[in-house]
């Protein structure tokens, strides 16, 4: 059987179609940006999350517009707790707890009755998990950890379509729900990092957040696959040694075979499956993505036995018997037929083994009956029979001409569409969602939370596109830096060493570079707090934030992004055909710096000085929108409360349970203005335009945040002795945000007693 005419063409269809190895490379780039930045930035922290399955992959269609190119799945969000510290062998377990007692330590203990699953057996009864006692007197770890985080999500979301589904917590609209919850000014942490990882296109139906443990060493259940006898050379000895290093998974599921399925933890292997999936080629790549379209017409025969998780390891099994010239572009239907004939294979002899425990029926017999299992095979021969056919139904519907030219050039422009895509995906992360920068902090603690970011600068030094995170560490840096300068000025009042002052300043040069609100208005805080430069140079850095027309919150932000890279996306797509050549050469040649450079900034240069000499291309207003025009919150943290002004301190210290603060940047840079009229005696007349500027910015705030601006005007108003003025925007805040944790109830509460003293 050979269609090698077929296979050249359904290949050139699929990568004019987005399903290409250059586009997957560009996805799988950022996923493994954000995923490398998480690790780094919560390496301290109780939890750290990573984008797996489907999102993880990048193994879909078109992400910049709607079509049927794609097949709808769930993005998988892995929530590793890191509280607990699996082990292999009980000598280990009991070191490890003489070594780290404030760790929850659990014994691995594989469940022979259910391969690939396995028990946690623990010596203490710990608070925050249910416990079982197994009949043989055990106590063993209850794997109700999804249950915990239902119940967070549905106190953080209550309106959101939160479900419990396997060993996930299963989320609708989360993004936009994320979004309006921290734009609202939210005081409740978020125990579950999803917002970092969603697409700024929708490309999945649902978010599932699964809660994990972690082993550090490879699983006795899977010690067959590492010495395992393969017919070529996949995976390579490299690949196999990267993969042992990383470990493995436990979801919180049983099995739906066995009567303890309760005290059950499913080991998976997700960064192995992903590492695997790295080294597909382009054919390898097309194949999987046939094999998992097909599963959507399949599973109208199989129902759920047949899943994409079994095609994928379907596909596994495959790549170990065919060397890599056998998976090429002319040899595609060959290619396809093979999986095809292996997974009919599997569902005859009524066991597909798991590619990692091989001892691990994916096929889950008490619900694949004997006629499923016979109209599965029967439509798995319909397709071997008349496979041209099979392929063709799978492919994407494409709206151009089926001639080679024309697929070629679709293949060029969707490539600038997908990088377009893919770039801005990195750059509205980081304008939308708080930076996992914050992180890093240790409460109140300076120098550690100093050390900390210092180490994180330098390993995300040496990733690509992470310019903007290490910009923004460079700002914490400096800002910790001026922190301990003030903490030792405070303890010493003659203190003058001209080192640390030059070291302050240098790291507050550097920090002062990055977003156009946040790093900004944070380094004029130490600027004002100790006029190290020029009075009027510090009142132009905060008016280049209040002067300025920003886009506005963080759902406008979003909003208008993606509505503007639509636009993009329109107009290159509509430009006549003379003019959009010309357009390609210009992507093109940007294209390849950005690939050689990976920074983000440099690219944007690259923009501007095409610009100027008179070549604009639709991405130049997108990459403007980014860094000129998003409006970013302006966070503090309690490590740095000794440099705030009165009243944003105020906002930190008086919730014991906030770890940040955050505070719109109009807002904020407006009551940094204030005060450098306070500190400079300018006239009454330029304090009032101030206030007058801060009232009429009000409406324009987002809600939640609206009090803290009625409290900053409260302050400014009684710096000016005006206290009918502030009192009626005490009132105003307090009505709007009638809570304890409102700053404008401690000062009625402090007004109160004032009278009562008065009153005796």
């Amino acid at each position: 059987m050979n269609f090698p005419e077929v296979s050249t063409h359904s290949s050139l269809v699929l990568k004019a179609s987005g399903i290409s190895l250059p586009v997957t490379k560009l996805r799988q780039d950022v996923v493994k940006l954000m995923n490398t930045a998480l690790r780094i930035f919560t390496q301290d922290a109780r939890e750290t999350s990573m984008l797996a399955g489907c999102g993880a992959e990048c193994l879909f269609g078109l992400t910049w517009k709607k079509s049927d190119v794609m097949f709808e799945s769930d993005a998988d969000v892995i929530m590793i707790n890191k509280t607990y510290k699996v082990h292999g062998h009980i000598v280990e377990l009991e070191r490890a707890e003489a070594l780290y007692p404030k760790l929850n330590h659990v014994l691995h203990q594989p469940d022979n009755t259910c391969p690939g699953y396995a028990r946690l057996a623990v010596k203490h009864k710990y608070s925050d998990l249910l416990h079982k006692h197994d009949l043989q007197g055990m106590v063993f770890l209850q794997n109700n950890m999804k249950e915990q985080m239902y119940q967070i999500s549905r106190n953080v979301f209550p309106d959101n379509n939160v479900s419990v589904h396997g060993p996930a917590v299963t989320s609708a609209n989360l993004l936009i729900d994320t979004i309006k919850f921290l734009q609202a000014g939210c005081t409740i942490p978020m125990n579950f990092k999803l917002n970092e990882y969603r697409p700024a296109t929708s490309t999945f139906k649902d978010i599932d957040v699964v809660p994990c443990l972690r082993g550090d060493k490879w699983p006795g259940e899977a010690a067959e696959w590492v010495t395992r006898q393969r017919l070529v050379s996949w995976p390579t000895e490299q690949t196999i040694q990267k993969i042992i290093k990383s470990g493995y998974i436990l979801a919180g599921v049983g099995s739906k075979e066995s009567k303890h399925s309760e005290i059950q933890w499913r080991i998976s292997f997700n960064e192995a499956e992903q590492f695997l999936i790295e080294t597909f080629n382009e054919t390898q790549i097309h194949c999987i993505w046939l094999l998992k379209s097909l599963k959507t017409q399949l599973s109208k025969k199989a129902g759920k036995n047949i899943t994409s998780y079994t095609m994928q390891n379907v596909m596994y099994w495959c790549l170990e018997e065919k060397s890599n010239e056998y998976w090429q572009a002319s040899n595609l239907v060959c290619c396809f037929c093979f999986c095809i004939s292996k997974l009919k294979f599997f569902v005859k002899t009524q066991y597909l083994p798991n590619y990692f425990i091989i001892k691990r029926n994916l096929l889950i017999l008490s619900e694949f009956s004997i006629t499923l299992q016979k109209e599965t095979i029967s439509y798995l021969e319909r397709v071997l029979e008349n496979p041209k056919a099979s392929i063709i139904s799978c492919l994407p519907k494409c709206d151009i001409s089926d001639e080679t030219p024309i697929l070629e050039r679709k293949i060029e422009e969707v490539f600038i569409m997908e990088w377009i895509a893919a770039r801005t995906t990195i750059l509205t992360d980081y304008c939308i969602f708080p930076c996992p920068v914050w992180d890093l902090y240790d409460g109140y603690n300076i120098e550690k939370s100093f050390q900390r970011c210092e180490n994180a600068t330098e390993k995300m030094s040496t990733i690509n596109y992470s310019q903007p995170y290490v910009k923004t560490l460079i700002n914490c840096m400096a800002i910790l830096q001026y922190s301990i300068f003030v903490k030792e000025r405070e303890i010493d009042k003659q203190i003058s060493d001209i080192d640390k002052r030059k070291k302050c300043l240098k790291y507050m040069k550097l920090g002062f570079k990055g977003d156009k609100t946040n790093s900004r208005l944070r380094i004029a805080t130490c600027y004002l707090d100790n006029s190290v430069k020029g009075k009027y140079q510090i009142l132009k850095i905060i008016r280049r934030v209040t002067d300025k027309k920003y886009v506005g919150n963080l759902l406008k932000n979003y909003q208008f992004l993606n509505q503007t890279r639509n636009e993009v996306f329109k107009k290159f797509e509509n430009i006549t055909r003379k003019r959009q050549n010309s357009e390609i050469e210009i992507y093109n040649s940007v294209i390849d710096e950005d690939l050689t450079y990976q920074d983000p900034y440099k690219t944007f240069k690259l923009f501007k000085q095409l610009k100027k000499d008179g070549h604009e291309v639709g991405s130049y207003k997108l990459c403007k929108l980014i860094w000129n025009e998003c409006c970013f919150d302006v966070t503090f943290m309690p490590a740095e409360v000794s440099i705030l002004p009165k009243p944003a301190a105020l906002e930190l210290c008086i919730d014991p349970g906030k770890n940040r603060v955050s505070f719109n940047p109009i807002s904020y840079g407006f009551l940094l203005e204030f005060l450098w009229h306070v500190k400079n005696d300018s006239i009454i007349k330029e304090r009032k335009k101030v206030i007058e500027k801060m009232e009429d910015r009000i409406k324009s705030i987002p809600e939640g945040q609206q009090s803290t601006e009625l409290n900053f005007i409260t302050y400014c108003c009684a710096l000016q002795q005006d206290y009918y003025s502030a009192s009626r925007y005490l009132i105003r805040s307090f009505k709007l945000n009638p809570v304890e944790t409102n700053v404008a109830y401690l000062y009625i509460k402090y007004i109160i007693n004032l009278l009562m003293r008065t009153m005796r």
